[in-house]
């Protein structure tokens, strides 16, 4: 019988750590910065840097990325703004402080009016400053409106930050506001300095220190209803009234564009934005007289560049896309954008396979999906990814992975592309792939026995018995209950007297303490996830009787770890529910990790052990559900992790 398989977001749930457990989290500086749904970029003047500020799928706060000089690292703040999109950010030169102000409660990407935007309740009006590496809440007496989608610039001139307009959080059926407000680091003033520009969201503002006004270009309104009326004028506040600016020539009309200041060139730089025909990558400058159109040979992708703002340190103008495509951050230098790839890594992806090579010190890493299933090979040395471009198996994703280390092969079995599941054995020597057995298509009987094609069923070597042993998986959407293993020559299938569930998604690792296989977790037929703790001896299975171990999940990862240890982190439920925690097993019981820095809640990551380092290293993965059966590509996160022992 078919089954029921939810395509949902992972909700906010971070497992509370125990007493117990001495291993922690380290993220590697140089990723890029995963997932962040409407951040927002702002220079840092005192310590010469890029901050990003925005919310992780699962994190119920605010997360900050600094970016020195080309590398990102993720900024440790104990507490922090409640999770949240489009707020504002300004830095404030004279206090050396940044400000955030207001925006809406992030939905987990349910939408304007979905479920997660409490409306009237989630839209913000707090005020916070993040200094010498803390947040601080301000408590003014005074402050704006709740709001979201309004704009905020540091007026250098006159020492206060300017805010302007924004949405209240009614799900746009209220009007547009249009109102100007100062913060001088203690209080928030109104201005009512005559007309100013009318009300709307998504305007663009920034300071030009050239000129000593804040500029503001665009937005758009929505009187009452979801219809908006976008905006192509200029405006110019010099901190008593605005004033109206008439160029010859002007961008199309846009909300969300991103704006910011060349201080080198003495120039305002538009990018993007959403008008009238949809999302726009167009390029404009403004001069303090007028506006003109740059004809770069190269353009970001169209969309809403929220993160945006001028590196002073580099001298060029930084557009970061955490939402429409992971990890893409570009710049401009006055005459091209060029996209600031870094060091080459995987893109952002799940459903990929990763095992420690042994024999060559090499994480080995393949397929996966993207925005497309690939077919890629890379190797992680402990500091750097290299892609391996030796011809390679079909592109896939879901296929169970292991290394087999008396062979000195990592294997891959089955999987699933675009027409199917697939049914083939492949290993991988360091250099060259080769199918060592027969494969098992329809149509085309083996001549020997072999596991019949499937996807996400999981392998572990055998290690006292040198033996590669594969479990479960899922045909035509049927979880399987079937045992083979392989011997480095052919397959064969155990028939023990009592098994597993039929299984798909689960995971399993060799325990070197008791000379088993151990299986946890999964998704059984009906798509429930599952909590049971199985070993594998050569013979039986038999089910281990533990009073505490981890929730009910699939999607995670179990590995061996150094010692009689084996870990485990992460996964999902079927009602969504996304897990950050990790546990250990003794092969008695399980024990849950103090863990005080962690990833984000995700599920099929990828998962392997560094020996080396004494490291699990953990890669990429999506915030829950289902990914195949609904969850956009673009969500899949592309962090690299690592757990050390203390």
């Amino acid at each position: 019988m078919a089954r029921f398989r939810a395509a949902v977001l992972c909700a906010c749930f971070l497992i509370g750590p125990s007493a117990h457990g001495q291993l922690d989290w380290v993220p590697q500086v140089g990723v890029v910065p995963p997932f962040h749904p409407a951040a927002r970029l702002a220079w840092d003047h005192d310590r010469g840097r890029l901050l990003l500020v925005g919310t992780l799928p699962g994190h119920g706060f605010c997360d900050v990325w600094a970016r020195l000089g080309t590398k990102w690292a993720p900024v440790s703040t104990g507490q922090a703004p409640s999770r949240r999109e489009r707020h504002a950010l300004a830095f404030d030169r004279l206090r050396g402080r940044l400000v955030l102000f207001g925006g809406l409660t992030y939905s987990g990407g349910a939408g304007w009016c979905g479920v997660g935007h409490v409306h009237g309740d989630g839209c913000h009006a707090d005020t916070w400053e993040l200094a010498g590496g803390e947040w601080i809440q301000r408590n003014p007496e005074r402050a704006p409106p709740a709001r979201e989608g309004h704009a905020m610039a540091w007026d250098e001139a006159r020492g206060r930050t300017v805010l302007f307009g924004g949405q209240p959080c009614r799900c746009r059926k209220v009007p547009s506001l249009g109102d100007t407000w100062e913060w001088d680091g203690e209080q928030w003033t109104e201005a009512t300095g005559g007309p100013g520009p009318r009300p709307r969201t998504g305007p663009a503002l920034a300071f030009d220190s050239a000129r000593r006004t804040v500029v503001l270009f665009g937005g758009a309104s929505f009187e009452g209803n979801e219809r908006s009326t976008p905006y192509a004028d200029t405006w110019e506040w010099d901190g008593s009234v605005w004033s109206r600016r008439s160029p010859l020539r002007s961008p199309p009309a846009r909300r969300e564009a991103g704006l910011a200041c060349d201080s080198r060139r003495r120039r305002l730089v538009l990018f993007g934005g959403w008008g009238e025909g949809g999302a726009m990558n167009d390029t404009w400058e403004w001069d303090g007289t007028t506006w003109s159109e740059a004809p770069p040979a190269h353009r970001p992708p169209s969309g809403l560049p929220k993160a945006f703002a001028f590196d002073a340190g580099r001298a060029r103008v930084v557009l970061h896309y955490g939402e429409l495509l992971e990890g893409e951050t570009w710049e401009w230098d006055g005459r091209d954008w060029l996209r600031a790839g870094g060091p080459p890594a995987p893109t952002a992806r799940f459903g990929h396979a990763m095992a420690w090579d042994d024999a060559r010190a090499r994480l080995v890493f393949f397929g996966g999906r993207d925005q497309t299933i690939r077919g890629d090979t890379w190797e992680w040395d402990g500091t750097h990814w290299e892609e391996r471009f030796e011809c390679a198996p079909e592109p896939r994703l879901g296929h169970a992975m292991a290394y087999d280390p008396v062979r000195r092969r990592t294997f891959v079995f089955g999987g699933s592309t675009v027409s199917g599941e697939l049914g083939d054995t492949w290993e991988w020597d360091g250099h060259a792939w080769t199918q060592p057995a027969i494969s098992w298509t329809a149509g085309s009987p083996p001549m020997a026995p072999t596991p019949g094609p499937r996807t996400h069923a999981t392998m572990a070597h055998d290690a006292r018995r040198d033996r590669m042993v594969l479990f479960g998986g899922e045909f035509a959407g049927e979880p399987l209950s079937e045992t083979w293993e392989w011997n480095g020559m052919a397959w064969s299938q155990a028939l023990p007297s009592r098994q597993p569930l039929p299984l798909t998604r689960a995971s399993m690792a060799w325990h070197a303490a008791t000379g088993n296989v151990v299986l946890f977790g999964g998704q059984d037929e009906k798509g429930l996830a599952r909590s049971e703790t199985w070993e594998w001896d050569g013979t039986e299975w038999t089910e281990a009787s533990v009073l505490q171990k981890p929730a009910k999940r699939w999607g995670h990862g179990l590995v061996q770890a150094r010692g009689d240890r084996l870990v485990l982190f992460g996964g999902t439920t079927n009602r969504g529910v996304c897990f950050s925690d990790a546990w250990e097993w003794n092969g008695s019981y399980w024990t849950q990790v103090s863990t005080s820095v962690h990833p984000s809640p995700r599920a099929t990551f990828g998962l392997a052990f560094d020996p080396v380092r004494a490291a699990l290293v953990l890669f990429g993965g999506v915030p829950g559900g289902n990914p195949e059966r609904g969850l956009p590509p673009g969500d899949a996160f592309g962090d690299l992790w690592t757990m050390r022992d203390r």
